[in-house]
């Protein structure tokens, strides 16, 4: 049986009564929209706080658990465009979407339960409970929930590179200290294992990259060299494609045959014959079971090659593996994979494998590079093409130049906004890898405007790729260098 499909599952907390509440609304339908359009299997519900409405199961007042099960942008803006305010307690909010977090632990595949607050915590009551602050702090991290206070004003004191990288800055954070709500959820997610206070624009892009990766299944078919020998090792995919936005609902079509000389002629089912076309001839085939694969699964080595042979211009597809020893097994197999690696890269060969993932699948080639240098000591294994995939060509590795290369304004600029670097000239809150796909967000942006057939301040909640905390002088020496055109 196959494992279940890695689901995320979201309470979103939305603060009705919120000085900022137009671009809150904007930033969860622009995540509503996201979850929409990519088809997702993430379960989300809407909490309303601040609400005039109370209507939940712990009956704390003004706090309405609505009725959206299925997380469209048209139910969600309806939802909260009818709802009216009335100030509540924010910690009650907190407290109620944990309890039905923790009802949801139950779900099959639950990979991150996630708490939204979308709040600028401007509204709410200055008057703090310290027992359900701890109470929060408890349950939060007992059962691993992440955090995500969305809208207050806050600046990140440092670039987050990296999920591990919150904490860091969480714990630097710096707020209003008249403002004690806001003190005390700074409080909250300083003292939890995962959670953030950020502005809308770095909320958005946090829902999607600070949260539990969904990794890839281990594929555990031992490494065989010929009948006889084999090596227990473990593959995993390297980089996984995400599926592209559905902007197009599934439909069944109904499709015709036409005649490729007229096309106002239309073939029916009864007059179709398979066939292969060879020579200018046609042969018809009777059986079309002889076109079906029967390979067995299998991960065997068929050979050795000089790594010469097997160019960078080979390895263009987009199916990369690491290929680990299987660590379950005995050490004596594990030690057999580390030699096979270390014997490889020190005479500069690549292995050449065939994998078939399950029976009858078409058999596909992989070249095989040791990485002794890498911990775990491991082998990358990239998909190699067959003949007919290739296009021919002449291929010769460059010469390195002689003459190092000069630095220029150009270079000076790119090093100068270089996040990663020791000493970057500009200020981001996050880096690339911790942001949305530009494209996805500006397609998102449009989808959800002609889904919803209104205008929204998308531009406000869009985190700006560049924040220059002075001015770059190596921006202007660039734009002095900088042919200019006559006109």
């Amino acid at each position: 049986m196959p494992p279940s499909v890695k689901i995320d599952c979201g309470l979103i907390v939305f603060d009705v009564n919120s000085n900022k509440k137009e671009q809150l609304l904007s930033g969860l339908i622009k995540l509503a929209t996201f979850k929409w359009f990519s088809v997702s299997k993430d379960v989300y519900r809407i909490i309303l706080s601040n609400s005039k409405t109370t209507k939940n199961e712990k009956n704390f007042p003004n706090l309405h658990t609505t009725d959206i099960e299925d997380f469209s942008p048209t139910s969600v803006l309806e939802c909260i465009e009818n709802a009216q305010s009335k100030e509540g307690n924010w910690l009650d909010a907190l407290l109620l979407a944990i309890h039905h977090l923790k009802e949801a632990n139950s779900l099959p595949g639950l990979l991150t339960p996630q708490l939204l607050f979308f709040t600028s915590l401007d509204g709410s009551s200055s008057a703090v409970d310290e027992n359900k602050v701890k109470t929060v702090i408890e349950e939060l991290n007992e059962n691993n929930i992440y955090l995500y206070i969305i809208g207050p004003d806050v600046e990140f004191p440092l670039t987050v590179k990296h999920p591990d990288d919150v904490s860091q800055c969480m714990k630097k954070l710096v707020v209003t200290e008249s403002n004690k709500s806001l003190v005390t959820a700074r409080r909250i997610v300083q003292n939890i294992k995962r959670g953030v206070i950020c502005n809308v624009d770095v909320g958005i892009n946090l829902f999607s990259s600070f949260k539990n990766p969904r990794g890839s299944q281990l594929w555990k078919v031992p490494m065989s060299f010929g009948s006889k020998l084999e090596i227990p090792c473990l593959t995993v995919k390297i980089c996984r494609k995400e599926a592209p936005l559905r902007l197009i609902p599934n439909q069944i079509r109904k499709s015709i045959r036409v005649l490729a000389e007229d096309n106002t002629v239309e073939v029916s089912n009864d007059e179709i014959v398979r066939g292969v076309l060879r020579h200018g001839k046609f042969v018809k085939i009777e059986d079309a079971d002889m076109f079906k694969s029967d390979h067995q699964r299998c991960f065997e080595i068929v050979g050795f090659t000089d790594k010469t042979f097997v160019p960078e211009t080979y390895m263009k597809g987009e199916e990369t593996f690491y290929v680990l020893p299987n660590n379950e097994m005995a050490d004596d197999s594990c030690q057999a994979f580390y030699n096979l690696v270390d014997v490889l890269a020190s005479q500069n060969k690549y292995g050449i494998i065939k994998r078939v993932y399950m029976n009858n699948n078409r058999a596909k080639y992989f070249a095989l590079i040791p990485r002794p240098d890498l911990d775990p000591v491991c082998f990358i294994m990239v998909r190699i093409p067959y003949t007919n995939e290739m296009t021919p060509h002449k291929y010769a590795e460059p010469a390195p130049s002689k003459v190092k290369a000069k630095e220029d304004d150009v270079t000076r600029f790119l090093r100068s906004i270089d996040v990663s670097g020791s000493d970057p000239k500009v200020y981001v809150p996050l880096a690339p890898t911790m942001m949305l796909d530009p494209y996805l967000n500006r397609l998102v942006n449009g989808a959800a405007q002609k889904l919803l057939k209104r205008e929204f301040d998308f531009e406000a909640v869009e985190l700006n790729d560049l924040k220059s905390e002075s001015s770059n002088k190596f921006l202007e020496n660039l734009k002095q260098s900088w042919p200019t055109r006559d006109s």
